[in-house]
């Protein structure tokens, strides 16, 4: 991978493209919470932002091994899954070193780094650019600029490269944004955005795609992920309460 890894505030011995790395879980006493609390979520009720409803969705499905968050913005999602499931190792990209500062600073990131020294590894770089030895297990996708998911996840060669980065049974699971996504540009309408993005995906995972469509208000977001479908029991009952609702709303790309 040409990505770089973040550096910390000490000096660190590893070598160039070696990442900073960051133990179970979530320290209830950080001053900033999670930006999603799963334990509001019903099916009565879902409207959370797409990443934050459906990454904790992911782990159970997943052989074991690393898992990708391309887009790694201030770590939510991260925190989510190691707070869930405290065995997983995440590696996370962000292209703005920016982002990855204000994380720290402003919404517990870095501490989340010292809770989690080998688990979790952040990377400065092109997203689509990751890479790891024997593959990941699942890569998560939620690549935004501009207000609108970037150009690259309409093209079927994207999707084929990611899906060359999985290991053996391993799942990608992306934001797909849709009509609540407001783009700078008035040409990149999020619902059409959306569509253009499943066409790609369905090119090349064919009937191997699902998506789950959440509702807010008069706009809509749409969640996919790939593979097979899941042991829904087994799926259930793998999830916390409070996310299990989500299963039964899973459904084949039409």
């Amino acid at each position: 991978s040409n990505s770089n890894p973040t550096t910390t505030t000490s000096v660190s011995s590893k070598s160039p493209g070696e990442p900073t790395t960051t133990s179970p879980a979530l320290d209830s006493s950080s001053s900033t919470p999670p930006a999603t609390s799963t334990a509001s979520h019903s099916s009565s009720n879902p409207s959370p932002p797409p990443t934050s409803t459906s990454s904790p969705h992911f782990p159970p499905i997943l052989p074991s091994g690393p898992i990708a968050i391309l887009g790694f913005g201030a770590g939510t999602a991260a925190r989510l899954i190691l707070h869930l499931y405290p065995e997983s190792q995440i590696h996370g990209w962000e292209l703005d070193p920016s982002v990855i500062s204000v994380g720290r600073e402003f919404f517990g990131l870095e501490k989340l780094e010292k809770q989690n020294k080998g688990k979790l590894f952040i990377y400065i770089g092109d997203a689509l650019e990751a890479e790891i030895n024997d593959g990941f297990s699942g890569i998560l996708v939620d690549l935004f600029a501009k207000g609108s998911l970037i150009p690259e996840l309409q093209q079927a060669e994207t999707w084929k490269r990611l899906k060359s980065k999985l290991k053996k049974g391993g799942r990608i699971m992306v934001n797909c944004g849709g009509s609540c996504v407001e783009a700078e540009d008035p040409e990149r309408e999020g619902n059409a955005v959306m569509v253009e993005t499943l066409k790609a995906m369905r090119e090349v995972f064919a009937e191997k795609v699902f998506v789950l469509k959440l509702r807010h208000w008069k706009e809509d977001s749409c969640v996919a992920f790939t593979g097979p479908s899941p042991n829904m029991g087994f799926w259930k009952q793998a999830l916390p309460l409070g996310l299990n609702s989500y299963v039964d709303m899973w459904a084949p790309l039409s």
